[in-house]
């Protein structure tokens, strides 16, 4: 007969929004549930969420807990020509002495850690402490090639469980939309959604992604309003899904949601098509 496995105390290392946050916390409990011990190891303004989830809390910097300053970065770090600079020399780059000491911490004892594709702080503390480490990958766009061979495992995984995967595609660095195509006729099972239909660049790319794969979905999400007609005339209804890319922002910010409903309203969509995108087809995608 097989011994009880020992349990382990695991940290996961959260870096970013709670798009980030979210799933550690999700993984945290089920390995809780199983018998580990888990902490997550993130800012400290999310310390109260992370506690409201029954999860230990530990703290590494930056913060995180002045709204209006993160707003403003978050701001800059959607721009589509800077963003991912800003993204490091603001927001990771100069914390990372700061995130290595507090990872230090949070590590010593561990029998692993999880780092996120921004945690190089608990890379290397990982490392200096002698402590496996595990990476995570919460954004498949990350996967930078639709030949990655970790993307196919993913694809597979996803297609079983019958859980759509939503690609960031645009401009490169992102994936671009044709690519995600070749992805989906190779993984026929598994639907695959244009999180930002292509943006301003390669929309009419999006379009023809959609209409060379049945298992494509199109989000006009960040689209821009001429963008967003010409896919409605020439894709499939059934395919087609909306978003603001608004995010979870503070108040002042939400008026890019009201201008991207209003672009939505002057498409002039009738009932059945306005029903299709914003009810019918996000619910028949996630019915799984």
């Amino acid at each position: 007969m097989y011994g009880r496995m020992p349990m382990s105390r695991i940290v996961l290392s959260v870096v970013g929004s709670l798009g980030d946050l979210h799933p550690s916390l999700a993984i945290a409990r089920e390995l809780a549930r199983r018998g580990h011990t888990a902490i997550v190891a993130t800012h400290g303004g999310y310390r109260a969420r992370v506690e409201a989830a029954g999860v230990p809390f530990a703290r590494v910097r930056p913060d995180l807990d002045d709204t209006e300053a993160m707003a403003d970065v978050m701001k800059r770090a959607m721009d589509e020509r800077r963003g991912s600079e800003v993204v490091m020399r603001e927001f990771v780059l100069p914390y990372l002495g700061e995130a290595y000491a507090d990872m230090l911490v949070a590590c010593d004892g561990a029998d692993a850690v999880v780092t996120h594709m921004l945690g190089f702080a608990g890379a290397v503390a990982a490392e200096q402490l002698g402590v496996p480490r595990f990476t995570q990958v919460l954004q498949p766009m990350t996967l930078f090639s639709a030949h990655d061979p970790g993307l196919q495992r993913v694809c597979d995984a996803a297609g079983a469980l019958g859980i759509p995967i939503l690609f960031h595609d645009g401009t490169p660095p992102f994936s671009t939309p044709l690519q995600l195509a070749v992805l989906a006729r190779r993984h026929p099972g598994t639907q695959i959604v244009l999180g930002h239909g292509g943006l301003h660049d390669l929309w009419r790319e999006a379009i023809a992604a959609v209409l060379t794969a049945q298992n494509v979905h199109l989000c006009m999400s960040g689209t821009p309003g001429y963008a967003m007609r010409a896919i409605v005339a020439r894709c499939p209804l059934e395919r087609l899904l909306f978003g603001t890319d608004a995010g979870l922002r503070t108040e002042p910010l939400q008026r890019y949601a009201v201008l991207r409903v209003r672009q939505l309203d002057e498409l002039g969509l009738d009932e059945e098509q306005r029903e299709a995108i914003l009810v019918t087809n996000p619910r028949r995608l996630l019915a799984a």
